[in-house]
């Protein structure tokens, strides 16, 4: 690590869960994410939303599917996909865009 601090003025860690361990920085924690791919359904915008009632929700089309999301979980060590996460995902994005609109 010492070696990337010394050529380069800026050092983006991206070691997931063992960065703590990894660098020694019990300051460290992780921010839990979950997203939902779905079928694409013919929406063809990207759309985020980060504030409002709907904390943060996202709906990104691509070529072969469309991301739903997300959570914002500070400290949070689970991995597994959370069925209530996955509800209120949908909900949201709902939200962002309703039905007929």
């Amino acid at each position: 690590m010492g070696e990337a601090l010394e050529d380069h003025p800026v050092v983006i860690n991206c070691t997931g869960l063992g960065s703590r361990e990894l660098v020694n920085d019990q300051q460290l924690y992780p921010i839990r994410g979950q997203t939902i791919r779905i079928k694409p359904n013919g929406f063809n915008q990207i759309v985020f939303d980060d504030e409002g009632p709907n904390k943060v929700a996202i709906i990104v089309p691509r070529t072969h599917d469309t991301i739903l999301g997300t959570t914002w979980q500070k400290d949070d060590w689970n991995t597994a996909i959370d069925p209530e996460d996955t509800k209120d995902i949908l909900r949201r994005c709902a939200n962002l865009n309703p039905p007929g609109s």
